[in-house]
């Protein structure tokens, strides 16, 4: 489990018009407090990160609340920001609006992830 000191917001369509100054500020609260972060050590490749998580002033872990990549012939974009606590808050709404209308945009971000390793992370087919 990782603390969470800060975050880094890069520049990006989903989080372009909701964040002051590259980070997150008190409008994001609900969103950050339960949130999960991605070691994104833990991945083959480095994907896109939209939101990165700081653990802690003195250790530096590679994190993401949000990232995205492709995967084969299409993307993925992953949130580990708490959308059940912010499913009522105008915030929460609009990010979930936003991310809903870039990835039906069919974005093709720089980085990939290989097929095979997502499939061996999602569970089996139902029969």
């Amino acid at each position: 489990m990782y603390l969470n000191c800060g975050t880094v917001v890069y520049d990006h369509p989903i989080t372009r018009d909701m964040v002051s100054d590259g980070w997150c500020d008190a409008g994001w609260y609900a969103l950050i407090q339960g949130a999960r972060k991605y070691n994104l050590e833990a991945l083959p490749a480095r994907p896109d990160v939209i939101i990165r998580g700081i653990p802690h002033l003195h250790m530096m872990a590679d994190l993401a609340f949000l990232f995205e990549a492709r995967v084969g012939k299409g993307s993925i974009l992953a949130s580990g920001l708490n959308h059940a606590a912010a499913k009522d808050s105008p915030e929460g709404q609009w990010l979930l609006a936003r991310m809903l209308e870039h990835a039906a945009g069919l974005p093709r971000p720089r980085s990939e992830i290989p097929t095979p390793f997502v499939r061996a992370k999602l569970p089996p087919p139902s029969p």
